[in-house]
């Protein structure tokens, strides 16, 4: 695993090697709209966005500034989408309506830039499980003093990423002499879908000082001697996590419902009033299927007795609550708008805010 490490461009034993690492990124990307006029009081506007960012190479940032396969990078594609229809009816001169639904998503499926070594079955570390944990290079820690730069790290790890926005809003515009009003409503459905641990498994390594130090004449161990990577040398391994959970995604999905009403007054010549409230109802996290444990401190446990206190689960399977969330909704999220325009002069204005 040591083979590959470059030669040290600085002499000493610390801070012995300085390098730079290449960065690049690739941006494709379209966005196409059309503008029709339906007749002279409807209108159609439609929009559709795409778009490609990659890496140019297989160095994102890294971590530290070693080469592959020690960089601490990955391998990230970013994939937008977005795409809306709106429309607008002019049904009078001083009445308008503008409907519109929108749909966008951020797609970002994540790689490991080892998977494919193979590098801990090479290297004789046998039976750890398909994935990363056996594939990819490893992920190692040195501590202590004098400790080395560590090998790749939490941002080599691979997961996928899929975020859905799906928005429709309607607003209603009125003039009346002084008064210009608008009238609207949104409401949007949104879904975070995630899978951590993409390749369906890791492991973590760390290496201590400790298990190469010395110790006094009392037998007390001295903290400040051995090294890390004398540690690592020796297979000494202080200590390592192996976690596999192929199984494991989530699929978040959350609703927003909003309102607003806002007036702009015109009082005289100089002085303009805005006056508005919005009212948000924002619903809870929902795991799409139902994946999620809580803690129910009232619920009696069954395998303690009965006393309250028991590991529940979100569904209507076996130890569940019967319900999809815990949370309640708050209805009371109102936001009330204030503003003014003061024409000071025919060069100044003043204008103030404030929003509760």
């Amino acid at each position: 695993l040591a083979a590959a490490l470059p030669a040290p461009t600085y002499a000493g034993l610390q801070t012995n090697y300085l390098g730079s690492l290449p960065t690049g990124f690739n941006n494709n990307n379209s966005t196409n709209k059309v503008d029709y006029n339906v007749n002279d009081r409807n209108t159609l506007f439609v929009l559709f966005s795409h778009g490609h960012r990659t890496q140019s190479n297989s160095y994102r940032g890294a971590g530290n500034s070693l080469p592959l396969p020690y960089a601490d990078t990955r391998l990230v594609d970013e994939v937008p989408t977005t795409a809306q229809i709106r429309h607008t009816f002019v049904a009078s001169p001083t009445l308008i309506n503008q409907v519109s639904y929108g749909f966008s998503r951020l797609w970002v499926p994540i790689t490991n830039a080892t998977i494919d070594g193979d590098w801990m079955n090479k290297a004789g570390v046998k039976g750890l499980p398909a994935g990363e944990a056996a594939s990819s290079f490893p992920e190692v820690a040195f501590g202590g003093p004098n400790a080395v730069t560590g090998w790749r790290g939490t941002n080599s790890r691979a997961f996928t990423e899929a975020l859905n926005n799906f928005t429709f809003q309607d607003n209603v515009q009125w003039t009346s002499g002084k008064h210009a009003v608008t009238v609207g409503v949104q409401i949007q459905w949104l879904q975070a879908n995630e899978r951590t641990n993409a390749y369906g498994s890791l492991a973590t390594w760390n290496f201590s000082n400790t298990q190469t130090a010395g110790f006094d004449g009392r037998g007390t161990l001295q903290s400040s001697t051995g090294n890390s990577y004398a540690s690592y040398l020796l297979g000494a391994v202080n200590g390592a996590g192996v976690t596999e959970d192929s199984g494991v995604g989530t699929g978040a999905r959350y609703g927003t419902y909003a309102w607003w009403v806002q007036d702009n007054f015109k009082v005289n010549s100089k002085l303009t009033l805005n006056l508005g409230l919005r009212h948000d109802i924002m619903l809870p996290y929902k795991e799409v299927l139902d994946r999620v444990s809580f803690f129910n401190p009232s619920a009696p446990n069954p395998a303690a007795g009965g006393i309250p206190g028991i590991l529940q689960f979100m569904g209507d399977g076996p130890n569940s609550c019967h319900c999809r969330t815990t949370i309640k909704t708050q209805y009371k999220n109102f936001g009330p708008r204030i503003g003014l325009n003061y024409a000071l002069d025919a060069k100044t204005v003043e204008i103030g805010r404030a929003h509760v």
